[in-house]
């Protein structure tokens, strides 16, 4: 059988949603309700999204969450993105970046393609239990992250251990 026309093409943007609203003056398309971007092996989900036909920003809002093509995720309330699905700003940020790794941030700001800076930061490699206050047995609290996407480093400023939810 054949592959659906969106499989052909690796470059195609595809967008599904609820309602689509198309603003010819304002050079908008907004998607509402169970909003799903695909584009290059990444899936953008989010409650609303609106793309500026002239700037090609994306802004995503409300459970927003974004798929890798490695598997890796990103969750977010707000995000704003470029076309092809890169986060420039997002607010409450949680990712996942491996089975348990989880680094969850207020803010992250991304400074050009090879670094993001991130305040409120939490990082941890130990398994959360969702629906529990019971805090990671360890983890790493920061005000300021620098993450440098060349070199896959992330370096903490003001940064406590914490054990068990104690600071050391």
């Amino acid at each position: 059988s054949a592959a659906p026309a969106h499989a052909q093409r690796p470059d195609m943007v595809v967008l599904e949603a609820d309602t689509l609203t198309d603003d010819e003056t304002a050079r908008t398309i907004t998607a509402e309700g169970d909003v799903q971007v695909r584009y290059q092996g990444r899936t953008l989900r989010a409650d609303r999204l609106i793309y500026n036909l002239d700037s090609g920003e994306v802004t995503a809002d409300g459970n927003v969450q974004i798929v890798m093509e490695d598997g890796s995720a990103t969750f977010a309330q707000h995000v704003e993105a470029d076309e092809g699905l890169n986060v420039a700003v997002a607010s409450d940020l949680r990712a996942r970046l491996g089975e348990n790794t989880v680094l969850a941030a207020r803010t992250a700001v991304r400074h050009g393609p090879g670094e993001s800076e991130l305040s409120n930061v939490i990082y941890t490699s130990c398994p959360i239990c969702d629906g529990t206050d019971r805090p990671p047995t360890w983890s790493l609290r920061a005000r300021r992250a620098i993450q440098d996407h060349e070199s896959r480093t992330i370096s903490y400023r003001g940064a406590v251990l914490e054990i068990t939810g104690v600071p050391v």
